[in-house]
């Protein structure tokens, strides 16, 4: 069940769409009620705001007009939910973010970069660890460092090559 904060009832959505609190109560008929309270002699109708653009964009025929520069354009009540809709979807990213449930991109790319440098520098340091500490003959000390050395370049590759890549994170 939703909380009452997502709840809208048709005085607090006339306010924040500036519309006529009794026309909108209009166009509200057939929406789905999500929650109906008694208030002394009256039902007062809660709706969840998918529901409302729902039922008010489906009453609305999808008309759009084309401007003079040629772009398609919606007629004005579709566009101010469209932008409604827009403005609650980053307030909620931005409340996301704030708290702590979104970490910002270039936030992860920076940890990413410095864990594949710290990987990268340890590939580079094993052979010598190797040959000193477990003495491991040279000719396979030069067959690791090769292995090594060939899937940091196809680690770099893959890194460099991804479609949503910028630059590569692994440099």
């Amino acid at each position: 069940m939703a909380s009452n904060q997502d709840l809208w009832t048709v005085n607090r959505l006339s306010l924040e769409l500036n519309r006529d609190r009794r026309k909108l109560g209009i166009e509200l008929r057939g929406c789905p009620v999500a929650k109906e309270k008694k208030v002394g002699a009256n039902t007062e109708k809660h709706y969840r705001l998918a529901d409302v653009f729902e039922h008010m964009l489906s009453k609305a025929a999808p008309t759009t007009s084309t401007g003079t520069d040629g772009a398609d354009r919606l007629d004005p009540r579709q566009e101010q939910a469209r932008l409604w809709v827009e403005q609650r979807r980053s307030k909620s990213l931005d409340n996301d973010a704030r708290e702590g449930r979104l970490i910002p991109a270039a936030e992860v790319e920076t940890e990413f970069a410095f864990l594949v440098k710290t990987f990268t520098g340890f590939l580079e340091q094993l052979p010598d660890i190797l040959e000193r500490d477990a003495n491991i003959s040279g000719a396979a000390v030069e067959r690791l460092q090769q292995i090594v050395d060939r899937e940091r370049a196809r680690l770099y590759q893959t890194l460099v090559n991804r479609p949503d890549s910028g630059q590569g994170a692994a440099s």
